[in-house]
């Protein structure tokens, strides 16, 4: 698919604009402080008096600065990939088959780098592949959440996901209850029935 100038025109401007607000994304993700110290959401010179939730709350926090750096870098790697192919001439040609990526790709993602059907087939494999090809089939359709559970749950046996079918259930309940027994890091505002006996 030859692009004529005016649309080469209109998606390097999309490009380039894309390219200008994911760097912006990556400033403010980088100015908002979230690479201080682990206290430095909380507000707190010292994690010592911190209850672990807090922390806690904090570090799902970061997590999802992280992958959302993480995500902006790799969409701005792609959008960069797609102005490089611009000025070779390569744009809207598939990578995988060689043939034109349809305009409505092009204008929904217009750092796509692959026909829809070389995509979709990619993502497909890479599930298989990281499952064990036939019995990710056996779990489910391709891109459904059964298909992308990891590995190491199948080694998982009783009480952790699953019940015992030969004696009594034995579930998280009864799992917390005997950890409990060693202590908890709960203060005594955070269960008063414990400090009764």
């Amino acid at each position: 698919m030859g692009l004529d100038a005016h649309n080469r025109q209109n998606f390097k401007a999309r490009l380039l604009e894309e390219r200008r607000r994911l760097l912006r994304s990556l400033e403010a993700l980088a100015s908002s402080g979230w690479l201080d110290a682990e206290t430095g959401g909380i507000g707190e010179l010292s994690s010592y008096d911190q209850h672990p939730a807090d922390l806690g709350s904090e570090l799902a926090a970061r997590q999802v600065d992280l992958g959302l750096q993480q995500n902006t870098r790799r969409l701005l790697a792609q959008v960069d990939r797609a102005l490089e192919r611009l000025e070779e001439g390569s744009y809207g040609i598939c990578e995988e088959c060689g043939r034109p990526i349809p305009m409505g790709r092009l204008l929904a993602v217009p750092y796509a780098t692959k026909c829809t059907a070389c995509a979709v087939a990619s993502e497909g494999d890479g599930a298989a592949a990281g499952e064990g090809g036939a019995t990710a089939a056996r779990e489910g359709p391709p891109g459904s959440l059964r298909r992308r559970r990891p590995p190491e749950e199948e080694l998982l046996s009783p009480p952790f996901g699953r019940c015992s079918r030969s004696g009594p259930a034995y579930d998280g309940a009864d799992a917390w209850r005997e950890l409990a027994r060693y202590g908890t890091s709960n203060s005594p505002q955070d269960a008063p029935e414990e400090m009764e006996d």
